[in-house]
C-alpha cells in the first residue's frame, strides 16, 4: 500500500470544497489504483467521503480541481448500515475490503471496517457450514480465504473490477497489499473470539470454529449474515450507478474499467479458486480436485508418468471402500479409500428403523466423514488404534487413510464358529478395547465384528469404520449390537455363549460403566436381531448377560 504525501491529500481536499464546504467531513478516504500501487499517469483518486448533513444519501460525483477525483458520498447513517447490515449491497463498503488510505476520521473509518469484515468472517463461515455440515469444525480457515472468496464472487458480479484485483493482489504488489487488506480481518476476528463464536490463532493468522459454536451461538449470526448476502444481489443493482451520477460520468467510468480489465488477463488462482489455502489439522485437505488419483500420487511425491495405480474393493456390497497401491520405482504405499455417498447412506436409514431408534445412524454424507475423521484422530490420544488419515477430499466426500493389514473380527469369529480355530483371545481384547473407548466418553456406533481389524505384525486391534462414533452415545446399543450381531444365523450355541463370554470378561474387567451389560438385554436392544437369533441361543444369551451384570455389580 501506497501513503499519499501532503500534496496529494491537499489536492483531493480542495476538489471536493464544492462538496464539503457546508457540511461536517466524517471521513474522508483514498482508495484504488493510487493507494494500492499500481496508478498510471492518467489515474485519478478514488475517494470514499461521509458528510453530514446529506439528504441524496449516496451520490458518485466525478470532479476536476487541482486533480481529477472519483468521489463517492454518503451520508453517516447509510455508510454504517451498508458496513454492518449490507444495506447498499456493500456498495459502499466495499471499498474498505481492500487497502485505503484514511485522510480524514480514520478510527471511524476503522470502527465501521472492523464491522464490515466481521460480517465477512460470519458469511464465509455460514457458506462452509452449508456446504460441509459438521466437518466445517475440522477446517481450519486462514483469514486471507475470507478475503479472496470475497473477491472471487465480487469479480463475478461485477468483472471490469477483475483489473483491480488482479493488480492489487498480482505478485509484485500481494504482500504489502494483502497485509494491509488483513488488517482489519484479524481486528475483526479477534472480536468474534471475545465473544466466544470462534477460535482465533494469531500465529497461523486462521481462524476455526467448535462445533458446539456452530451447532449454538453462531447459527443465528451467520443466518444474520447470510440474509444480508442474499439481500446484497438486490441491492447492488437497486442502489448501484442508476440515477446517482449523469450518464456522461456513468460512461467514462465503466468504459475506462472495461478497457483496463480487457488488459488484466485474469485473477490469480488463489482469488479464483481460495478454498485451496483450507487445511486440517491430520492429513491433507482438498477442497476441490478435479483427479484425485493425480492428486496423491503428488502428494506421495511421486512421478506421474512412471506411477501404476492398482485398485480392489473392500468390505461389504453397501460400503464404497476399495484399496489402492501407488507403486513407483521402489517405493509402493497402500492406501484404503473411503467414499461416503447418499445412495450408500441407505443403509443407514434402514439401519435406523432396524435398530429402533437405540443407535443414532446418520445419512449425511459430510456427517458421517466428519465423525470418521474426528473420531479416528481423537481414539489416539486414549491409547486406542485407529488407520492415518492422509487426506481428506470435501468436494468427493471421500477419504484416504493408511491400510491396516489383518483380520477383521468377522474373519476370525467365523473361523472360531466353525471350529477353525479355537483362539477366544481377540473377542476378550475387543471387549477390554471398546470399554476403554466407553471409558473416554466415545461410541463406535456401530460394532459390527467386520469394523475391527487384529493385525497380525504387531498384535494391535484397529477400530474402523467410525462413520458412526460419538461422543455421548449409546454404549449399550455398542455391546448388544456387536454380541447379537456376531451370533446371529448359527446354532451352535456352546461356542457362541464362549466367544460372547470372552468378550463380556473382556469388558467388564475394563469399564467403568457396567450397567450398559445389563441393558443390553432388553427388549429394546434385542428386538432388532431377535428374528436371526435360535431362541435357544437366544435365552441362553439372556441368562449369561443377566449373569455376567449380576457378577459385575
Amino acid at each position: 500500500m501506497r501513503a499519499l504525501n501532503d500534496s496529494e491529500v491537499k489536492a483531493i481536499q480542495s476538489t471536493l470544497e464544492s462538496i464539503t464546504s457546508n457540511r461536517e467531513i466524517v471521513a474522508l478516504a483514498a482508495y484504488g489504483s493510487q493507494v494500492a500501487g499500481y496508478a498510471t499517469k492518467e489515474s485519478d483518486y478514488d475517494v470514499v467521503l461521509v458528510v453530514k448533513p446529506f439528504t441524496q444519501r449516496i451520490k458518485y460525483y466525478y470532479m476536476k480541481g487541482e486533480t481529477e477525483c472519483s468521489a463517492l458520498v454518503v451520508d453517516p447513517k447509510s455508510f454504517e448500515s451498508d458496513c454492518k447490515k449490507s444495506t447498499l449491497g456493500e456498495f459502499v463498503s466495499g471499498r474498505l475490503l481492500n487497502p485505503y488510505y484514511p485522510i480524514a476520521g480514520e478510527q471511524y473509518l476503522r470502527n465501521n471496517e472492523i464491522a464490515f469484515k466481521k460480517r465477512v468472517l460470519l458469511e464465509g463461515l455460514s457458506e462452509a457450514y452449508a456446504e460441509n455440515s459438521e466437518f466445517s469444525a475440522e477446517i481450519i480457515f486462514p483469514l486471507k480465504y475470507f478475503l479472496y472468496e470475497k473477491l472471487r464472487k465480487r469479480a463475478a458480479i461485477y468483472p471490469p473490477v477483475v483489473y483491480s484485483y488482479s493488480r492489487t493482489y498480482g505478485e509484485s504488489l500481494l504482500k504489502d497489499n494483502l497485509e494491509n487488506s488483513l488488517m482489519g480481518f484479524r481486528d475483526a476476528a479477534k472480536e468474534l473470539m471475545k465473544e466466544g463464536l470462534i477460535d482465533y490463532d494469531k500465529e497461523g493468522d486462521s481462524i476455526s470454529v467448535p462445533l458446539n459454536e456452530f451447532n449454538a451461538g453462531l447459527s443465528a449470526r451467520i443466518e444474520a449474515a447470510a440474509s444480508y448476502t442474499n439481500k446484497s444481489l438486490r441491492q447492488y443493482a437497486v442502489h448501484g450507478y442508476a440515477g446517482r451520477v449523469t450518464l456522461n460520468v456513468v460512461g467514462k467510468e465503466v468504459i475506462s474499467k472495461i478497457s483496463r480489465s480487457r488488459k488484466s488477463g485474469k485473477l490469480p488462482d488463489y482469488i479464483l479458486n481460495p478454498k485451496q489455502t483450507w487445511t486440517i489439522s491430520s492429513g491433507k485437505l482438498f477442497a476441490m480436485s478435479q483427479d484425485w488419483l493425480s492428486d496423491m500420487i503428488s502428494y506421495f511425491e511421486m512421478e506421474k508418468t512412471t506411477c501404476k495405480v492398482t485398485s480392489k474393493s473392500l468390505g461389504e456390497f453397501y460400503n464404497s471402500a476399495g484399496f489402492y497401491t501407488f507403486e513407483s520405482g521402489d517405493r509402493a504405499i497402500s492406501v484404503a479409500v473411503k467414499r461416503y455417498q447418499d445412495v450408500k447412506g441407505i443403509k443407514w436409514g434402514v439401519l435406523n428403523l432396524w435398530s429402533l431408534k437405540s443407535a443414532n445412524f446418520t445419512t449425511n454424507p459430510m456427517e458421517r466423514i466428519f465423525r470418521e475423521y474426528r473420531t479416528s484422530r481423537e481414539l489416539k490420544q486414549f491409547g486406542l488404534n485407529t488407520s492415518e488419515v492422509l487426506a481428506v477430499f470435501l468436494d468427493q466426500k471421500m477419504l484416504v487413510t493408511s491400510f491396516i493389514a489383518g483380520k477383521d473380527l468377522s474373519k476370525l469369529e467365523s473361523e472360531y464358529l466353525n471350529d477353525e480355530s479355537d483362539d477366544l483371545s481377540p473377542f476378550e481384547m475387543f471387549g477390554m478395547e471398546l470399554a476403554k473407548m466407553h471409558n473416554n466418553g466415545y461410541c463406535m456406533g456401530d460394532t459390527k465384528p467386520s469394523n475391527v481389524i487384529l493385525c497380525g505384525e504387531n498384535s494391535k486391534m484397529y477400530f474402523t469404520d467410525l462413520e458412526q462414533a460419538l461422543p455421548d452415545g449409546n454404549k449399550t446399543w455398542d455391546v448388544a449390537e456387536f454380541i447379537y450381531y456376531s451370533v446371529r444365523l448359527t446354532l451352535k450355541e456352546d461356542r457362541v455363549r464362549r466367544l460372547v463370554s470372552s468378550f463380556l470378561k473382556g469388558y467388564i474387567s475394563v469399564a467403568e460403566d457396567k450397567s450398559v451389560v445389563r441393558k443390553s438385554e432388553s427388549f429394546r436392544y434385542r428386538a432388532p436381531f431377535q428374528a436371526f437369533i435360535s431362541p435357544n441361543i437366544m435365552n441362553a444369551l439372556r441368562n449369561d448377560l443377566k449373569n455376567y451384570a449380576t457378577s459385575a455389580s
